[in-house]
């Protein structure tokens, strides 16, 4: 009994069971497992379900950013609706303080639906917004809004804008709520401070060369230690009891992607300076020709 292997015979031709001859065992090769074809198969498999993953991640952080960046505008709203009822209650009404009270309400109305129809944007990946920008005047209407929690904690705010300073390019709703978010850390580190160090202080200039704009705010609160300075813009890390950790990393997060930079320094005496710096959009608009 002739052993032949599958194959080809001297001429190259294969070699078939049919053509064997009469006797003759045939053995077939073993074929190889598609290894590589079976790992394709695995990963056409399992990437919905990483996609799926990765999506609802993404979506729970925007869900945490969401409620984040709408509590102080909804904050607000609160507060000063119950303060116009309390206007309402006194003989005779206190109207003029009432209309005051319900044009903040208006306002911060407006600016947390602008901030859900941002998240909006962002869940359905809609390109972002963007205009011409005066950063002095974004710095005081940041104020404006965080008057009321100013007052409350007995603080003083006070913001120096560089006359003739050159025009920023973005969105103007995710570049307040970076100053928001920054002024209302400032006033909570000095909210327990002596009367003397309740005071925070925004300083707006530009480069030399104009091409960028430079925001710091200062404060004169207790700071922080090594520890907690190397966490400062850690997603989900706080000291606070009923914060999120969100603040600086969603303010970082925004700044870059305007193309500038976010950082902090801790003062030589006390308390803490976040600098924010952006590109002009004369700057921009050069980089991009």
């Amino acid at each position: 009994m002739k052993l032949h292997l599958g194959g080809q015979d001297n001429e190259g031709r294969e070699r078939h069971p049919a053509s064997s001859a009469p006797g003759t065992l045939r053995l077939a090769r073993a074929a190889e497992p598609d290894t590589a074809g079976a790992a394709d198969a695995a990963m056409a498999e399992h990437e919905p379900r990483r996609s799926h993953r990765e999506r609802a991640s993404e979506l729970g952080e925007m869900a945490a950013a969401l409620a984040h960046e709408v509590d102080q505008p909804l904050t607000a709203i609160l507060s000063n609706a119950q303060a116009a009822q309390r206007f309402l209650a006194q003989e005779p009404p206190a109207l003029g303080d009432l209309r005051e009270l319900l044009a903040e309400v208006v306002a911060d109305s407006v600016r947390a639906h602008a901030i859900i129809r941002k998240m909006r944007q962002s869940v359905l990946r809609e390109p972002p917004e963007s205009s011409s920008i005066d950063a002095g005047a974004l710095v005081r209407e940041a104020v404006r809004l965080l008057r009321r929690e100013t007052r409350a904690v007995g603080a003083t705010m006070s913001a120096s804008v560089a006359h003739s300073l050159p025009q920023l390019r973005g969105d103007a709703v995710h570049l307040q709520q970076v100053l928001v978010n920054l002024l209302s850390n400032a006033l909570d580190a000095v909210e327990d401070c002596d009367e003397a160090q309740r005071s925070v202080s925004i300083e707006v200039t530009a480069t030399a060369d104009r091409g960028k704009v430079c925001i710091a705010i200062h404060d004169q609160g207790p700071g922080v230690d090594a520890e907690q300075f190397a966490t400062l813009f850690k997603p989900f890390v706080t000291s606070k009891p009923d914060g999120l950790g969100l603040g600086l990393s969603i303010s970082r997060t925004i700044v870059t992607a305007h193309g500038g930079k976010l950082w902090a320094e801790r003062n030589a005496d006390r308390g803490m300076t976040f600098h924010i710096e952006l590109p002009a959009q004369s700057a921009g608009a050069n980089g991009q020709g």
